[in-house]
């Protein structure tokens, strides 16, 4: 092989794994907001089903989603309705990662997850 075709491949061996890295690091937040929407769609069943939303569910809501790397949790969701009302969820969060920047540079970026999704209370205890 000559120097030419080292070169050449070691460049390509080179872009491929900055390809690799690249796009594992770029996926990271999109799985974390898979487990964002999953955690929140627990809670809104909880509301379907209890007709609201307690302080206790609220505190246990905040901390799933910072156990799996989310921070400034706020939550928007109803204590007590009654029967076949309509039910609003909301969850708002930050998630921060670190990204790779030109040059092999990593910077810090954030993500803000916004969750919003109504659901009917189904529960006959009142």
């Amino acid at each position: 092989m000559s120097p030419g075709n080292l070169v050449i491949l070691a460049l390509v061996v080179v872009f491929l794994f900055m390809f690799v890295v690249g796009s594992t690091e770029y996926s990271l937040p999109f799985f974390q907001r898979l487990k964002f929407d999953n955690v929140c769609n627990k809670y809104l069943a909880i509301i379907q089903a209890n007709g609201g939303l307690s302080q206790e569910h609220k505190n246990e809501l905040t901390l799933e989603l910072e156990e799996i790397g989310f921070t400034d949790v706020s939550i928007s969701a109803p204590t007590k309705l009654e029967w076949n009302t309509e039910a609003i969820l909301r969850v708002e969060a930050s998630y921060k990662f670190k990204a790779m920047k030109a040059y092999l540079f990593r910077e810090e970026k954030t993500l803000q997850a916004v969750y919003e999704n109504k659901t009917r209370v189904m529960t006959l205890e009142r």
